[in-house]
């Protein structure tokens, strides 16, 4: 959405978890799933970690990095195999 000059507001990533859209794509496990790793600072906080260099090269290549990883690399296979079973329906009708 735009404000009235015509700019595109901010919003953190916390911000946008908590929106009824992400609730929709990703369900009340998967948002607690990304808080934990990525926004709250009570768990991993990853982003928050990487964005400000706080990580040493040795955590870099740890077991919540790797797991970050592998999650988001999953969300995007699961979104390409949504995507092509959809393109599948489309064409069968």
């Amino acid at each position: 959405m735009f404000d009235p000059e015509g700019l595109q507001p901010e919003k953190s990533l916390g911000v946008l978890l908590k929106m009824e859209e992400a609730k929709q794509a990703f369900g009340d496990a998967g948002i607690l799933e990304f808080e934990d790793i990525f926004v709250d600072h009570l768990g991993t906080n990853l982003r928050n970690e990487v964005a400000h260099g706080l990580m040493s090269d040795e955590q870099m290549f740890g077991g919540d990095v790797l797991y970050a990883c592998w999650l988001l690399l999953k969300l995007c296979v699961l979104s390409s195999n949504w995507t092509a079973e959809r393109f599948v329906r489309t064409m069968a009708t």
